[in-house]
């Protein structure tokens, strides 16, 4: 899941630092690898606000567990797959896979974004609380303080830019997928592809608009 899904699947946190936490791992490529070195294992830290956004990372992460493994999730991979391989797209020179998980997921952000706006509203509403020097003193105490500061960037862009309202269209999901899936895999994605993925994400869309609601009610 990305950023509002997980917000919404812990059942809409009151606490920003939660929520902020919830958000910080998919802030910054290859941050599960700074998880797993410097996080995962590391005492809770002492103060309420740096507690919540300990807490709200490592749920990032349980909750990612439990929805990777779950029926509804791997369903729509397998037939987003299948709906990629119909218009065309090759599995042998792209990792249909990886464009499944990941347009499934946006997706699901694009719902929310769609039919339950006030829940994005809140959720900025609660990152526009935060005090970054909160974030700081936290990456201080995990012992990244320079890969802090760039997550820290990258925040400060995502709460301006206000980046999940930009899924509203199904060619925006697309524009998304590409510029993750590229700097992740190494493989460009052809203006020819990118069309013939655009006609595949409406129609896993027709799916997913039917059933998304139930990713949440656990």
């Amino acid at each position: 899941m990305f950023f509002v899904s997980h917000y919404l699947y812990e059942g809409a946190p009151a606490s920003p630092y939660v929520a902020a936490g919830l958000t910080i791992p998919d802030l910054k490529r290859g941050f599960t690898r700074i998880y797993h070195r410097h996080i995962h294992n590391t005492v809770t830290p002492a103060g309420e606000l740096l507690s919540a956004l300990h807490e709200g990372i490592q749920r990032h992460y349980a909750a990612d567990r439990q929805f990777h493994s779950s029926v509804w999730f791997n369903q729509q991979c397998h037939d987003f797959l299948h709906m990629m391989e119909h218009e065309g797209l090759n599995r042998r020179r792209l990792r249909l896979s990886v464009l499944a998980h990941l347009g499934v997921e946006l997706l699901l952000e694009a719902m929310l974004v769609r039919y339950q706006t006030s829940v994005v509203d809140k959720y900025y509403d609660l990152l526009n609380c935060i005090e970054t020097s909160v974030l700081s003193k936290y990456f201080e105490r995990m012992g990244i303080p320079d890969t802090g500061q760039k997550i820290l960037t990258n925040f400060i862009s995502f709460k301006q830019r206000r980046y999940i309202y930009l899924l509203s269209e199904n060619k925006q999901v697309v524009s998304a997928m590409v510029n993750i899936y590229v700097p992740v895999t190494g493989v460009a994605i052809t203006e020819e592809e990118t069309l013939h993925l655009l006609t595949a994400v409406n129609n896993i869309n027709g799916q997913i608009r039917y059933t998304w609601r139930k990713v949440f009610n656990k």
